[in-house]
């Protein structure tokens, strides 16, 4: 073999190792950082179960106040003109004993693929202290109004994205982090950090939910 072919040989192999290396350290890394999100809140649970696929962002399942606890984060990058967000879907499992579920979905843009708002055909009068621009929804025709409760009180917080009750519990949506904006703007990379949840404010919502729970489930009885 010609040593200059070699030699070339010998180059391609040794950037092609090098750059698998590179690559398995970055998946690496980025598994590390979101595997992170939910350090904080670990104590807030019992029972916890945490599971990460891959490069993605955990899931954390446990219990609480006596009522079975879903965190799901969900990478939204559908929304025109917006950067892409980072929510948490905060799920609090009861029987409510409500007749239809109700949507509560703030800043609607018709992209939301985590919300079941849109497939709510019947829009119901938004409760009190709803901001303006929401979308209240549900989606069996002539159903009552379901006053919201204690967790009503989130609608007034920028963070909040959407309130949802039906007859098996409650789930509110929040953003917890959004992409850097330089990545996102020159290259469409997503780049969301390392963020972390902030276990206070976790522990007021789901005290919030919690309450209305207990407050439905008065109604119910």
């Amino acid at each position: 073999m010609d040593a200059r072919l070699a030699l070339f040989l010998a180059v391609v192999v040794f950037v092609a190792a090098a750059g698998a290396v590179a690559y398995r350290r970055k998946r690496a890394r980025v598994r590390g950082e979101r595997g992170a999100l939910f350090r904080d809140v670990w104590k807030m649970f019992d029972g916890v179960e945490e599971a990460q696929d891959d490069v993605d962002f955990p899931v954390l399942t446990g219990e609480r106040a006596g009522h079975r606890w879903r965190l799901e984060p969900v990478v939204d990058s559908l929304t025109y003109r917006k950067l892409p967000s980072l929510w948490l879907c905060v799920t609090c499992y009861a029987d409510l004993g409500t007749e239809a579920p109700v949507s509560v979905l703030l800043r609607p843009t018709g992209n939301e693929f985590f919300s079941p708002n849109r497939g709510y055909a019947h829009e119901l009068p938004p409760p009190d202290g709803c901001p303006a621009h929401a979308r209240v929804a549900t989606p069996v025709a002539g159903a009552p109004p379901v006053p919201l409760g204690p967790v009503g009180m989130l609608l007034g917080e920028q963070a909040t994205k959407e309130v949802l009750l039906s007859a098996r519990g409650v789930r509110v949506v929040r953003q917890v982090g959004e992409a850097r904006q330089g990545a996102y703007r020159v290259g469409r990379r997503i780049d969301l950090g390392a963020p972390v949840v902030d276990a206070d404010d976790l522990a007021r919502v789901c005290d919030a939910m919690v309450a209305t729970v207990t407050e439905r489930a008065g109604v119910a009885s």
